[in-house]
């Protein structure tokens, strides 16, 4: 809010918070006041869309500085203030909550379920394996090779790519004997780093055959009913293909050729890219595919949310009730997203046209600069 419609302006300034700070809902009554606290928290708290009250007891407001803006939460600092409750105040707190709500940042719900639902869901500790140690390895390790780490000892700065494909050898490894998956990994790895900008040195990989457990059963299936936790996040994922999609194909994972497209687990990974990306608003999702020689096939791809993961093929009778309840999670958190951040679409590029049809009706067409019609 502009504080020069602060009565208690002046005070601010001296105080050094300069001029455009920003208002908060107060968070509790000032010290040393007894009984009183708990009432005129009440009133300061619930003051939105009420009238004005009188409130003799000091409230505190939180205040940041223009000198503070980017700094964090840790600059906005309390002050307490006496008399009637101020008539900018409501005002303030109903106008500050209005633009984060249409910045997606204080739904409580999106944000809810972005850390118990998804995140919050995982059986055990997510491992991962550091680049440089994936591709001197030459071949996809194994688990319990002591290769990997669990994400408690990855610096929060680093790039977490995970990779998912149908297994080439079922059962038994899910690369060759000539170690294709594995080169192709690396290739796109590293072709996306140039792409994105990112430091391979930071960048770390979640594969499922090294990150997940094998020699339990126990433990295998705790990191499967993991795995919407691990896709969530995830910065990027990546499809390696053994076959190289046709240039008429269009971009979605469910029509990857070679039955890639058919596997369940991987349908999940795509689905749950785009879900994470909506409700963190990372759009569009970071869901690549990488094919041919040196992944000289390289493009990001899309999911349509009827070819569901669950319908997909699936390695075990018991994995369908898994997926299931991964891609229920994925579309509740999916509904919550469009509800709060207010969009329909995005595209890679400009959005040059926009129809809703029938006028008034079910749809939303958008066309852009990247070539692509969205339909919603």
């Amino acid at each position: 809010f502009d504080s020069s419609s602060c009565p208690y302006s002046s005070k601010g300034e001296e105080e050094g918070l300069g001029m455009g700070g920003c208002a908060s809902k107060p968070a509790a009554a000032a010290p040393g006041d007894g009984a009183s606290k708990a009432s005129t928290a009440e009133q300061v708290g619930g003051a939105e869309g009420q009238e004005k009250k009188a409130v003799k007891e000091p409230f505190v407001v939180r205040v940041m500085s223009t000198e503070a803006v980017g700094q964090g939460v840790g600059s906005f600092q309390s002050r307490t203030y006496s008399g009637p409750l101020p008539e900018w105040l409501p005002k303030a707190v109903s106008d500050h909550e209005a633009g984060l709500r249409r910045l997606g940042i204080n739904s409580k719900e999106v944000m809810r379920m972005l850390r118990d639902e998804l995140w919050g869901s995982f059986k055990v500790p997510m491992r991962l394996i550091t680049y440089g140690e994936f591709i001197f390895l030459k071949s996809i390790p194994r688990s319990g090779s002591g290769t990997t780490k669990p994400i408690s000892e990855i610096p929060p700065e680093c790039t977490i790519v995970l990779v998912s494909f149908p297994w080439i050898r079922p059962g038994e490894h899910p690369d060759d004997d000539k170690g294709t998956m594995h080169s192709l990994i690396c290739s796109a790895v590293e072709k996306l780093a140039a792409q994105r900008g990112w430091d391979l040195s930071t960048v770390v990989l979640w594969v499922d055959f090294c990150c997940i457990e094998q020699g339990s059963e126990e433990g295998r299936v705790k990191g499967l009913e993991s795995m919407r936790a691990f896709i969530t996040v995830a910065d990027a994922a990546i499809i390696p293909s053994a076959h190289v999609p046709g240039e008429s194909d269009a971009r979605y994972v469910h029509l990857l050729p070679g039955g890639c497209g058919d596997d369940g687990w991987t349908r999940l990974v795509a689905m749950g890219m785009v879900a994470s990306g909506m409700m963190r608003q990372l759009e569009p999702a970071e869901l690549w595919v990488a094919a041919g020689e040196g992944a000289s096939f390289l493009e990001r791809y899309g999911c349509l949310m009827g070819e569901l993961p669950s319908e997909g093929v699936l390695p075990h009778p018991d994995d369908k009730a898994r997926v299931r309840q991964h891609e229920e999670a994925f579309v509740k958190g999916m509904k919550a997203a469009m509800q709060s951040n207010g969009y329909v679409a995005s595209h890679q590029g400009a959005a040059r046209c926009v129809a809703i049809t029938p006028p008034g009706g079910e749809f939303v067409v958008s066309a852009g600069d990247d070539g692509v019609i969205s339909m919603v």
